[in-house]
């Protein structure tokens, strides 16, 4: 199965951000990603018509291990959708728990959640704390309708976590401040305005 041919135009943009190799196995993975209900690797690859043409691991080592770089492809998904922001692009920053399971992950810990928190009661869960950059964006199409796309990310590491990881610790500030510095000496002649909460 292939994907939508103006579909695979648009992904060709992203191919510098990445090694050959590395951006034909992160086609494949677009294409099960499309066609699958169930967003896990192994599943996009069967629905991608490649499942034990290679072994699942060399996908798998996409997100691992391969050489390119997020903010470099957070960058050129910013340049594709930079033609539909006229005037001062708004972002936003904000944070959010991706709840896993199992102690021998990198950067898991315990987090503040807003799901399950509410009237005074705070709850904690396990997982990761990412810190994301979107810009906010309308469309002609629909007037009412506001969007807010990802395009950087970062992971908060508790000190904790980054003691014993032998990392320099972060705050979420630190990390939204790297990401603002980033997207604005990448567009210097564009005005911003950030909307964040505390």
């Amino acid at each position: 199965m292939s994907l939508v041919t103006s579909f695979e135009a648009l992904l060709q943009s992203l191919r510098p951000a990445m090694t050959r190799p590395s951006f034909n196995k992160l086609m494949t993975i677009l294409t099960g990603w499309v066609l699958s209900a169930e967003r896990s690797v192994t599943r996009m690859l069967v629905a991608a018509g490649v499942a034990g043409a290679k072994h699942h691991s060399a996908f798998h080592r996409v997100f691992a291990c391969a050489r390119w770089s997020l903010d470099h492809f957070g960058l050129i998904v910013f340049g594709l959708i930079e033609h539909y922001i006229s005037g001062t692009s708004l972002l936003s920053l904000d944070d959010t728990l991706a709840h896993k399971r199992g102690r021998k992950m990198y950067g898991v810990g315990m987090h503040h959640d807003p799901l399950l928190s509410g009237q005074g009661k705070v709850v904690t869960s396990w997982g990761h704390n990412w810190v994301v950059l979107a810009v906010v964006i309308q469309f002609s199409n629909w007037p009412k309708r506001v969007f807010s796309l990802p395009i950087l990310f970062r992971l908060y590491v508790n000190k904790k976590s980054a003691a014993k990881s032998k990392v320099a610790y972060c705050t979420h500030s630190d990390l939204a401040l790297q990401m603002l510095s980033l997207v604005c000496k990448h567009r210097k002649n564009r005005h911003f305005h950030v909307v964040a909460d505390s």
